[in-house]
């Protein structure tokens, strides 16, 4: 079991990085692509309004895919029509046959009734809490018994996501069976404090004066595949340059704004400009 413990989420880069490049646990070939991996890891991140993203001379964050992504996974968009406009990497995992909808559209697993309940995994968790402030029952579920099929080529990644009230503040915890550290945790991890900050937002209502904790990572096997260690390696060799995003001051949830040049919040006109 390894722990990481960071004050922002670009330090928690550096860290992981470091060790699976030079300290891997195993080294193993899922599908017969090496990769350089460690299992049950944890990542705990203090501060969730700081140092979000970062820029590298070895590799960026990929501002325009991160901004679009945004859009589709807090709209709850599906489509695998307009998950492939953001990048080529999407169609690539469905068959031409398939229905249309993207497995890990993680909006649509969560802010959408897709299971017919009646409410959406979003408001369920929201919901135990407003019942009940010391609630454990806070909990949104992303891979379902429908994704477990062979070939499946978007065998959703995340398992769930938990929100807590102690001390008047809110933590998250996200716990994720598979995780590549290149193209999977720079955006997710952005997308998860995204809701942190949102279901703080969404809760003041019922608790005014509530405030936001740290959040907590667990992913079963956190790995970087062999083709990209140079880009690592020469990410190493260069300074990490964080940034922060604009802090939110309404929730993302279905934002009627998402795509609109001309809104006043500024986090979406982060979005737009980037996108």
């Amino acid at each position: 079991m390894y722990y990481f413990k960071a004050f922002n989420i670009t330090q928690t880069h550096e860290m992981m990085i470091n060790k699976l490049l030079n300290e891997p646990e195993f080294v193993t070939e899922p599908r017969k692509q090496k990769i350089n991996e460690i299992l049950n890891v944890t990542i705990e991140v203090d501060d969730i309004l700081k140092n979000q993203i970062f820029t590298n001379k070895g590799r960026d964050i990929p501002k325009k895919y991160l901004a679009n992504e945004l859009i589709l996974y807090f709209s709850g968009e599906s489509s695998l029509e307009k998950y492939s406009k953001i990048s080529k990497f999407w169609t690539k995992l469905y068959p031409e046959n398939y229905n249309g909808i993207v497995n890990s559209a993680y909006g649509n697993l969560l802010f959408n009734d897709i299971d017919n309940l009646g409410y959406s995994q979003w408001d369920w968790a929201k919901n135990s809490l407003i019942k009940d402030s010391d609630s454990r029952q806070a909990i949104m579920h992303y891979n379902r018994p429908i994704h477990q099929y062979d070939k499946n080529g978007d065998f959703v990644c995340t398992l769930y996501s938990q929100f807590f009230i102690r001390n008047n503040k809110l933590y998250m915890t996200t716990c994720m069976r598979s995780m590549d550290l290149l193209y999977g945790y720079p955006f997710d991890v952005v997308f998860f404090t995204l809701m942190q900050q949102s279901m703080r937002l969404e809760l003041l209502k019922y608790y005014p004066t509530l405030e936001l904790g740290s959040y907590t990572h667990f992913v079963g096997s956190l790995h970087m595949y062999e083709r990209n260690f140079d880009t690592f390696i020469e990410m190493n060799k260069n300074e990490y340059i964080p940034e922060t995003l604009p802090v939110l001051t309404e929730s993302l949830v279905k934002h009627p704004d998402l795509n609109k040049s001309e809104s006043d919040n500024e986090f979406i006109q982060w979005i737009i400009k980037n996108k």
